[in-house]
């Protein structure tokens, strides 16, 4: 198992996405708007080289939050393990999931 250690980026994109949500998209989202087949592809850049494309699902893991009776999806960082995730809050479980496929194939 990969320990990601991916709280600081993600919190980074966040704080940026808050300030420039739509540059972010355009950088490094390649998958814009809401895909119908469930399939979104990130781009993430290793040692200034050329771009590298990460495509993912929309399947998240998720655990049970007994205290509201529902299922809510497992989110690295703590900044978001404390709001609540609207529909709008896809992207950020994308770019999670994307971070770590991208780290588990290209940096060892």
């Amino acid at each position: 198992m990969i320990n990601l250690l991916d709280c600081y980026f993600l919190s980074a994109v966040y704080a940026l996405m808050q300030k420039y949500p739509k540059y972010i998209f355009e950088k490094v989202f390649t998958t814009n708007e809401y895909s119908k087949d469930g399939i979104y592809t990130v781009r993430f850049f290793k040692e200034k080289r050329e771009p590298v494309q990460i495509a993912v699902n929309d399947y998240f893991p998720c655990i049970m939050n007994e205290m509201q009776n529902k299922f809510e999806p497992i989110v690295s960082c703590m900044k978001m393990k404390n709001k609540e995730l609207s529909k709008d809050s896809l992207w950020f479980l994308i770019l999670e999931k994307a971070y770590a496929k991208f780290r588990s194939l290209h940096i060892k």
